[in-house]
């Protein structure tokens, strides 16, 4: 059976979901060193609740500054590339 080979946007946009989760289950972990962070497997979106989790006001699953600096240079070279004055 031939499997259809995702088309280039749909590439660009699971690349930019993925970029959002990985930065959203490192928030947590965030500025911790890298002995105290748990084995991957343990990772999720909200730690067991003996670790000292970063940032104890943002919900869990929240996308950091780097996220959202990652969507605003997507839209900036999107603009580019379709020939959109840049605001």
């Amino acid at each position: 059976m031939t499997q259809r080979q995702p088309t280039h946007p749909e590439r660009l946009a699971g690349g930019i979901v993925g970029l959002l989760v990985g930065d959203a289950l490192g928030v947590p972990y965030e500025f911790h060193k890298a002995a105290d962070i748990p084995p991957a497997a343990l990772i999720d979106f909200t730690p067991a609740p003996q670790f000292q989790r970063s940032h104890q006001a943002v919900a869990p699953g929240t996308w950091s500054d780097d996220g959202a600096q990652a969507l605003c240079e997507h839209a900036n070279q999107a603009r580019r590339v379709h020939g959109q004055a840049l605001p």
